[in-house]
């Protein structure tokens, strides 16, 4: 294959340089094996237009094969995560989702606190249970 590409731009580094080449080599490839063109003559804007089609026709396959393998990964995980709670829920003292930073006798005792006359802030003070965990565990006794 006798194709000659020069571009000339002194701005471009060394690695873009390189991206266009590669290009440029792809599309020569094409030609030949597509469209059995070996002079740059032969090329016109349809069959420019014609390898961009192409290329968009592959894009979008390779697109479409890497969406259905990260689909199956994500089916795979959920079910390597189901079965994973399946056999934790086996143990009696498995509990899901997030454990609780405070026992219910230290909820207890804050809520006897605040039975005695103290405020939130103090027995947040007292203990380190927010305000707002307080609350919630007096709505919940």
């Amino acid at each position: 294959m006798n194709l000659c590409f020069i571009a000339v731009a002194p701005s471009c580094v060394k690695k873009t340089m390189s991206s266009y080449e590669q290009t440029l080599h792809l599309f020569g490839r094409w030609l030949s094996a597509e469209l059995k063109i070996y002079t740059v003559d032969k090329i016109s804007e349809n069959v420019i237009r014609k390898y961009i089609d192409d290329l968009m026709v592959r894009g979008n396959l390779i697109l479409t094969v890497m969406l259905a393998f990260a689909e199956y990964e994500r089916g795979m995980i959920v079910e390597r995560t189901q079965t994973g709670k399946a056999v934790a829920r086996q143990d009696p003292n498995f509990r899901e989702g997030r454990p609780r930073k405070f026992t219910s006798c230290q909820l207890q005792h804050a809520l006897e606190l605040l039975n005695s006359g103290k405020t939130y802030r103090q027995v947040e003070a007292m203990t380190g249970i927010s305000k707002r965990t307080l609350i919630r565990a007096d709505r919940n006794i």
